[in-house]
C-alpha cells in the first residue's frame, strides 16, 4: 500500500450520498523516496491534483504531537494503583 501526504482541497457529496475529495499529492519521481516522509523536496516530486478520490482511499492521521493528549492543559494524573492489588509474581517481571 502506497502512502503519500496529501492536501484536501475540496469535499463533494456524490449521488450515492458518499463523499469524494479533490486532493493535491506530492508524488516522488523516485520510488525509494515514497517512504521518506521527513523531507519534501519539490525538485524530486511532482504535484498532482486528483478529483473524485473516494473517502475509503484516504486515511486521516494526526501530525506527531498534535493529538489531544499533547495539548496544554490536558488532563494527566498518576494512576495511584495500590501495590497489594497485584500478585507478587507479577511485580518482579522487569
Amino acid at each position: 500500500m502506497n502512502k503519500y501526504n496529501c492536501t484536501i482541497l475540496e469535499r463533494q457529496l456524490n449521488d450515492r450520498d458518499k463523499y469524494t475529495y479533490t486532493v493535491e499529492l506530492s508524488l516522488p519521481f523516485d520510488e525509494d523516496d515514497s517512504e521518506d516522509d521527513e523531507e519534501d523536496d519539490d525538485e524530486d516530486s511532482a504535484l498532482v491534483i486528483l478529483n473524485k478520490v473516494p473517502q475509503w482511499s484516504i486515511v486521516f492521521v494526526n501530525n506527531p504531537y498534535t493529538g489531544p493528549m499533547h495539548r496544554r492543559g490536558a488532563f494527566r494524573h498518576h494512576m495511584m494503583i495500590p501495590g497489594d492489588m497485584f500478585p507478587e509474581s507479577w511485580k518482579n517481571l522487569m
